[in-house]
Order: C-alpha cells, then sequence, then structure tokens
C-alpha cells in the first residue's frame, strides 16, 4: 500500500508562531504573506524564500481588521485561495476562531483547517457552557448565581461579583461589582439578563493560563504555567489585557502545585471525554483555598510563539509537530503525562494597547530591538539576534494612516526576561520603560 504523502502546512505570518518554529518545523511549513503588507519584508528576512506564499488583495476592497483575527477577509478579499491551490497546500493553520464560512470554503477546496473545530469552540467559548461542564464534572471553579432567589438575597455585605455575557470573549466587556447591593440594582434596571450572563464571585489569588494539547487519539499534555496581567480600573478590578509572564516552578507552594495540577488533569481528562481536541487554553485563579477553573478559550493564543519553540515549555519535545498531527491524521507517540512540565524560562509578552482614537502618523520598525537605560534601540529584523537576553521582538500588523479605536493592540512584545512583577502582575522598572516607550512613539 502506498503511504500516504503529508498534507503540505500553510500559516499566516501574521500569526507570530511561524517565527518562532525552529528549522525543522519550518522545512516542512509555508508562510503566507500579503503583498506590500508591513510583514512582507520582514519574512523575506527570516523565511526562506521556498517557503514563503505571497498573496495580494483584489482591487477596491479594503482590509479593516488584522489578518490573524479576521481570517474571513482573506477569503472574500485577496487571491489566497488560488495561491494555496497553487501550491498544493492540504492543511491551513488558523490564527483565531473558526467559522461556518471558513468551514464551508475549506469543504470546497478540500483544505484541512488546523484549528479545533467551529461547533467546540462555541460551546467551550461560551461562559455558561463552560461553568455547567465544570460543575456537572467536579471541576473547582468560582461560585456562580443562577436564580433569581439568589440575586435577591444579596445585600451591601456580599462579596464582589464578576458578570460576564455568555457570548463575549472580550475581557473588558466583563463587569464587576464591589457589592451584593450593585448587582442587584442592575438586575432589577433590567442590565443583567441572567440567561445570557453568568454571574460568579470575584475571587481574589494570582491570575493564571495553560494551554491544553489535545489530539483525537486522547493523547494530551500541558504547557508551563503563566500568570495573566493587566490593566486595572480605579477599582481595583481587570480592565483589560496587558501580558503575560512564565511562571517559574516554585512560584506556587507544593500544595497549590499539587492541586492544580489535580484540577487541570481532571479537565483534561473530561475534554478528551468530550472528544475535544486542538488547543484549550485555560484561565485559572490560584489562592490557598485552591485553584479555579476560570475559562477557556479553543484557538491559538499570544502565548504559542514562545510555546512552540519547544524548549521546555510544555510535556512534549516538539508541541507544534504534535499540534499539526493532530489534525494532519498523524499519529502521534504517546505522552507521559506528568502535566506541568519544569521549565525556568521567565520571558513575557506585553500588549500595548491604543489608549485613545488614533491615527497612525508612523510605525515602528518590526524586528529586533534591545533595552537602552530609558528607552530601546532596534537593532534589525534577524530573528536570530533574538536569542540574546537582552533582545525582544517587536511585532505588529498596523498599517501608516489608519484610525484605530481605543483598545486596538498596537504592538506586542516577546521578551526572553520579565516586564512584570511577578506577584502582582503589573509592569516592572524593564516593561514600564518599554511601555513609556511606544506611548511616546505613538503619541508623540
Amino acid at each position: 500500500m502506498t503511504k500516504q504523502l503529508k498534507p503540505k502546512t500553510a500559516i499566516l505570518i501574521n500569526s507570530p508562531e511561524v517565527l518562532y518554529l525552529g528549522s525543522k518545523n519550518l522545512r516542512e511549513t509555508y508562510a503566507l504573506v500579503l503583498k506590500n503588507s508591513c510583514l512582507e519584508n520582514f519574512a523575506e528576512k527570516n523565511i526562506p524564500a521556498d517557503r514563503l506564499i505571497y498573496f495580494k488583495q483584489k482591487t477596491n476592497v479594503k482590509i479593516t481588521d488584522a489578518l490573524s483575527v479576521d481570517f474571513e477577509s482573506l477569503i472574500s478579499k485577496t487571491d489566497l485561495t488560488e495561491q494555496l491551490l497553487k501550491k498544493q497546500i492540504g492543511l491551513v493553520v488558523l490564527p483565531y476562531r473558526s467559522s461556518p464560512k471558513i468551514e464551508a470554503w475549506a469543504k470546497q477546496h478540500g483544505f484541512i483547517l488546523a484549528v479545533t473545530p467551529y461547533n467546540l469552540q462555541v460551546e467551550f467559548e461560551n461562559k455558561k457552557y463552560f461553568d455547567n461542564f465544570l460543575k456537572e464534572r467536579g471541576i473547582t471553579s468560582p461560585p456562580a448565581i443562577t436564580t433569581t432567589e439568589q440575586i435577591e438575597k444579596l445585600d451591601s455585605s456580599s462579596l464582589p461579583y464578576v458578570v460576564q455575557e455568555a457570548n463575549l470573549s472580550d475581557y473588558f466587556r466583563t463587569k464587576f461589582y464591589q457589592s451584593g447591593k450593585e448587582l442587584f440594582y442592575d438586575y432589577r434596571q433590567g442590565k443583567i439578563n441572567l440567561t445570557k450572563s453568568l454571574i460568579r464571585d470575584y475571587l481574589t489569588g494570582v491570575a493564571v493560563g495553560v494551554s491544553i494539547f489535545l489530539d483525537k487519539s486522547g493523547n494530551c499534555f500541558i504547557s508551563s504555567l503563566r500568570t495573566q496581567c493587566f490593566y486595572f480600573n480605579r477599582g481595583g478590578f481587570p480592565r483589560s489585557f496587558l501580558g503575560l509572564q512564565w511562571l517559574p516552578v516554585d512560584f506556587f507552594s507544593k500544595k497549590e502545585r499539587e492541586e492544580t495540577n489535580r484540577q487541570l488533569k481532571k479537565l483534561a481528562d473530561n475534554l478528551i471525554e468530550r472528544e475535544f481536541y486542538g488547543v484549550a487554553n485555560v484561565d485559572l485563579l490560584v489562592n490557598k483555598e485552591g485553584a479555579f477553573i476560570i475559562e477557556c478559550n479553543p484557538r491559538l493564543s499570544v502565548a504559542m510563539p514562545q510555546i512552540f519553540t519547544g524548549k521546555d515549555f510544555s510535556g512534549h519535545d516538539n508541541p507544534w509537530q504534535f499540534f499539526i498531527n493532530t489534525f494532519s491524521g498523524e499519529k502521534n507517540q504517546p505522552v507521559d503525562r506528568k502535566f506541568l512540565p519544569q521549565s525556568d524560562f521567565s520571558g513575557a509578552v506585553l500588549a500595548i494597547e491604543a489608549e485613545q482614537h488614533l491615527k497612525l502618523k508612523k510605525i515602528p520598525p518590526l524586528g529586533i530591538y534591545q533595552l537602552k537605560q530609558n528607552g530601546l534601540k532596534f537593532t534589525g529584523s534577524s530573528l536570530k539576534d533574538l536569542a540574546r537576553a537582552d533582545s525582544l521582538l517587536i511585532y505588529h500588523e498596523l498599517v501608516k494612516g489608519d484610525e484605530l479605536k481605543k483598545g486596538y493592540d498596537l504592538v506586542k512584545i516577546f521578551s526572553n526576561i520579565p516586564l512584570f512583577d511577578f506577584a502582582a502582575g503589573s509592569l516592572n522598572p524593564t516593561g514600564q520603560i518599554i511601555n513609556n516607550y511606544f506611548n511616546n512613539f505613538f503619541y508623540d
């Protein structure tokens, strides 16, 4: 019997994961590059020419969102489909969500999508569904308010609460209440729909993220733990995502590590039972009382580029190949499920967002920067220089002249060193230098 060839794999250069793939994985992966974009020159300096697939925007159309987020626009507004077919690509990695339109497109042209199927994404991104999924299976999660009677018993002495619309994924859409009395008032005013919202106790502790990789055969492993860092509002509640930082193994006590590991194993076992496959990025809250699973985002995330380096970030020596095999039909070797990996990496990712409406008069060069006493210095586009401890990768998808809304991600900084205070999650002096540099750059 003739052995079936592996499908050729393609991923957007706009998805930073591809920039961190080792030479072995790059030999089997094509990078999709939009002609005349800010990433074209950067791609040419870092990806072998025979691994690049160029596609171009159709005339009389405008792509208004980041390509890494709006894959549907690429289908209708570029010649991406023709280029994929020309290069005989079989497997297309989606950097973000899928959709019925994307799935129909893939089926029509014979592409395999390397992403958790849309129906599973919708289920597990739904916060009410996921909270019920946890509680029905005895996985620890924050206490939830599910009935009118519970709301009517709330008073000013009640603990703080957090309310999220079930189908929204943006963290800054979340509403926080200092007391049950405030929550009850908004409920009576019709501002909270109990059937469409998840209401939970707001717990204090360390916000942590982890990635669970699962294939169709029940193999799974997890990444190292990372602390989730946020901009905070005046009330002391998280306002929007600021970045992440990888945690040292001994950050939590032995008891906290064991409980975190126990809950994650239980969650992974139940995801396998539910026939979930792909990547589940899970947020949890760890404190002295335990490890509380918060929510699930079934897609690639800003943590993936560093995970895919394979440098002890996960319980697998080649997480990228495991991920690709999950969708290509190749079998993964059974994984030793010790779970929490022993990593001493303490790097970080910092997201700089627009603090107000902004028209881009200039954009920073993509590539490697070095830290200076009061700022940064661009040193070039070669990713080989990222190996230096004091180097940073500055990544963005900006276009000069664009007008951006408040909250839009301007640049992401991938660092080999800490940028946050480990316990508080706030910017450390190095992170503050970087933050100030880009605020001055964009608003000067």
